[in-house]
């Protein structure tokens, strides 16, 4: 028994190693090739927050529109709570395409890429007391596709970085309205309902929240969230997202 598992562990290692050399590595927005075997590794840098570099999983067009991209920006969403920082516009194609790489295909390289970059703003915001968190993914969308975008990024990088403190704080209730093409109120109103703060979790509400999620469009859910943990005492409380739409008052 021990012979066929040891036989079936290498057949699967030497079939990841044979693909690596006989199969291109293509760019995950554009699906351009980026290396064949035949090439010499090329590590493609990405140039982040601050001006730091590290490895992209993507093409050098791709790499340097995603630099294009990254402001980061803020928007207003709610009077007493800080701006809500988004670090990418959403209205670049790489980033849309980006995005979609990681909320249909489930794509472990565009995940790990985005939690690199987000990396430094958690650590920022949440200080040395702060609790990261994030915001879930729609019950009728998590059942379409098998998993949560945003839980994905999160937990990648607290995995990388054990440091960063993390609490999940949020659940989605079933039943409730589709949010697209509904007016701002009706959004906030639907988003409102269908968040539940938990409260059994044994640790309580943290003092210090980062809450994260993949995009902001209107704000409807984002201001929800917030409004929920206010009502659950919570401190201070910041809101990250990958990207955002155009309608942003300031860069930073």
């Amino acid at each position: 028994m021990s012979n066929t598992l040891y036989t079936k562990s290498f057949a699967r290692k030497a079939g990841g190693f044979f693909n690596s050399l006989f199969l291109p590595d293509v760019c995950c927005i554009c699906g351009d090739i980026i290396k064949n075997f035949e090439d010499v590794p090329k590590k493609i840098k990405f140039r982040g927050i601050n001006g730091k570099c590290f490895d992209s999983p993507y093409c050098e067009f791709c790499t340097r529109d995603l630099e294009r991209a990254l402001g980061p920006w803020r928007r207003t969403i709610f009077p007493d709570i800080p701006d809500a920082i988004f670090l990418f516009d959403y209205t670049y194609e790489t980033i849309k395409r980006s995005l979609h790489h990681i909320k249909i295909c489930k794509c472990t390289k565009c995940t790990a890429f985005f939690a690199g970059v987000i990396k430094d703003y958690v650590y920022a915001l949440a200080g040395n007391d702060g609790f990261l968190t994030y915001i879930p993914r729609s019950v009728r969308l998590y059942e379409k596709y098998g998993f949560d975008q945003s839980e994905r990024i999160v937990r990648t990088l607290v995995l990388n970085h054990p440091d960063i403190r993390y609490q999940n704080l949020f659940r989605r209730r079933k039943n409730i309205d589709e949010q697209k093409d509904l007016p701002f109120e009706e959004r906030f109103n639907n988003a409102e309902k269908a968040l539940e703060v938990i409260k059994e979790n044994g640790f309580g509400i943290p003092g210090r929240i980062v809450v994260f999620d993949d995009i902001i469009t209107t704000g409807a859910t984002a201001k929800a969230a917030a409004k929920l943990l206010k009502k659950s005492e919570a401190g201070k409380i910041f809101m990250l997202f990958v990207a955002g739409t155009n309608e942003f008052k300031e860069r930073s």
